[in-house]
């Protein structure tokens, strides 16, 4: 694999060309490894050689100590044998007869296990990574921005219209659409950067020690090259992105995931061909809209209410009923002249009556929601 992406990853990196060159691993290998530990602040040295020779996952410390009884193990071998004992078969011997973690493991070749490691990680039409990389290296980085409080971000893109690529010119021109724009990204991000394909002609970019400026400006870059470049069949394609930034903008590949989508589907709001990022607590540029809705406040229940207006994060509504802070109602938006209808879970957070006796305000948020649906609705009332 051609990036060092991570602490794992350039520790793994250091390990494989090892073993390529020396056939174990040696004392001043080890060495090497704790200068670029001190070097690059790796603080797994130990835990990470465990996982890429035997894919054993032990605390730091407990890992360290595994190997200083291996280095033991290792001397008593050849004390016993009378020969040369290398530390992959003293690790191995130890693992599975002295501290029997390894309950009934294959020996097989390091090329074959990295072929097999390739298409795991890899998606097969672009060259990209996987969903799976994605989440792990995005937990990786977690973990280290976490503990030396540093930024990292991701950014989420979709190509405007694929759908019209694959029904206009057919899915082999849309494969290729697809493997031209990943190659783009692979030429413009940096060598830290992941690039995953996360599904469909959705891609997402993870960015470390990297704040939202500077996500910003590889945005831009991107964006400038996807203009200026022909596809096959002389298409032209364009993309749209949201960026989200640790901490800021969330804790966990979830929060991360959810704010980024929120953004690339503002972006799609605002016109397509556009990268977003939401800085804002509340998800602004709220539609005045005046739509009747019917809302389920319980298994039975059923009420009529009047839209004020509407939003990625949810919804200002006039009724009757009085509906306490903290309810969860189901939402029906029924659009007639489109035939179009809406069904949005949504949380009550406010209501204010305006005088006795008077409609209630009601201010709602919506939970589970589906963005594009969301954006569908909002991109009608914006072309009305």
């Amino acid at each position: 694999m051609a990036c060092k992406l991570n602490q794992y990853s350039f520790i793994r990196d250091k390990i494989i060309e090892e073993l390529y060159k020396n056939r174990d691993i040696r004392e001043e290998f080890i060495e090497r490894l704790h200068h670029d530990n001190n070097r690059f602040g790796v603080d797994q040295l130990y835990a990470y050689l465990f996982y890429t020779l035997c894919d054993i996952e032990v605390d730091s410390r407990v890992a360290e100590k595994h190997f200083e009884n291996i280095k033991k193990h290792q001397e008593e071998l050849e004390q016993t044998l009378g020969r040369e004992v290398g530390f992959r078969v003293s690790m191995m011997d130890y693992f599975y007869n002295i501290l029997p973690m390894l309950k009934n493991p294959k020996i097989i070749e390091v090329s074959t296990y990295e072929s097999k490691l390739y298409l795991i990680h890899v998606d097969e039409l672009t060259g990209l990574y996987n969903r799976r990389y994605l989440e792990h290296a995005v937990e990786t980085e977690l973990q280290r921005s976490m503990r030396y409080n540093i930024e990292f971000s991701l950014m989420y893109l979709d190509i405007d219209d694929f759908k019209a690529v694959n029904d206009n010119h057919g899915h082999r021109v849309g494969d290729s659409v697809l493997k031209e724009f990943a190659s783009m990204l692979k030429g413009i991000i940096r060598k830290e950067d992941v690039a995953a394909r996360y599904g469909g002609e959705e891609f997402v970019i993870l960015m470390p020690q990297t704040g939202t400026n500077n996500a910003k400006i590889l945005a831009d870059r991107l964006l400038r090259e996807a203009r200026n470049h022909r596809f096959s069949h002389n298409l032209r394609i364009t993309f749209s992105g949201g960026i989200s930034s640790f901490p800021k903008h969330g804790v966990s590949f979830e929060a991360l995931i959810e704010r980024a989508d929120r953004g690339l589907y503002m972006a799609k709001m605002r016109g397509k061909n556009q990268v977003t990022c939401l800085q804002e607590k509340r998800l602004d540029l709220r539609y005045d809209a005046r739509l009747e809705i019917i809302y389920k406040h319980n298994k039975h229940g059923k009420d009529k209410g009047v839209t004020e207006n509407l939003s990625l994060g949810g919804l200002a509504f006039e009724t009757d009923r009085e509906i306490k802070p903290g309810k969860v109602i189901e939402i029906i938006i029924e659009i007639p002249d489109i035939g179009k209808r809406y069904e949005i879970t949504a949380q009550i957070v406010w209501i204010n009556e305006v005088r006795p006796g008077a409609k209630k305000r009601i201010g709602a948020k919506f939970k589970n929601v589906d963005y594009h649906t969301l954006s569908q609705l909002i991109n009608r009332l914006d072309s009305n």
